[in-house]
């Protein structure tokens, strides 16, 4: 099986990777370690997607928003889930939320959220981007060096 997936050409391999990583940053810096890719290759692939993610989700948040509310037909947009995310908001924080995104919710609706709660968008780019770098790090060095975090 080994033999058949390095046969991927490289460059198919990144893109794979960089589409993976525009949703949830993790899975793309795991593949980078299986394919055994440098830290840098790792790096620029999938931290350029997590940021590209970052700058999508905030550019295009209304347009999203607007398409769930449509489809949720709530007369107000304000769901069930609406209210669950709410109240771990206030709970938890922004912060907190921005930790956990990357790997629980994915980036582009952990920006979403932090975008309808009224944060900063240089706070969300910042804080987004730092928690990104953080969890690819640790999912690329723990595959790479075959550390289970979660045993």
């Amino acid at each position: 099986m080994q033999e058949i997936l390095q046969q991927i050409p490289h460059w198919l391999q990144s893109v794979s990777f960089f589409l993976f990583s525009l949703i949830k940053s993790y899975s793309g810096a795991s593949l980078s370690a299986v394919f055994e890719y440098s830290y840098g290759e790792m790096l620029l692939v999938n931290f350029s997607a997590s940021i590209v993610s970052i700058l999508l989700s905030y550019r295009y948040r209304h347009l999203i928003l607007n398409l769930i509310k449509r489809k949720n037909k709530t007369p107000n947009g304000y769901s069930g889930k609406m209210k669950k995310i709410l109240i771990n908001w206030n709970k938890y924080g922004f912060i907190s939320a921005m930790i956990v995104s990357p790997v629980l919710i994915s980036i582009p609706v952990g920006v979403i959220i932090s975008a309808h709660f009224k944060m900063p968008k240089s706070k969300i780019f910042f804080f987004m981007g730092l928690s990104t770098f953080f969890w690819i790090n640790v999912f690329y060095l723990t595959t790479r060096f075959g550390i289970s975090i979660f045993s």
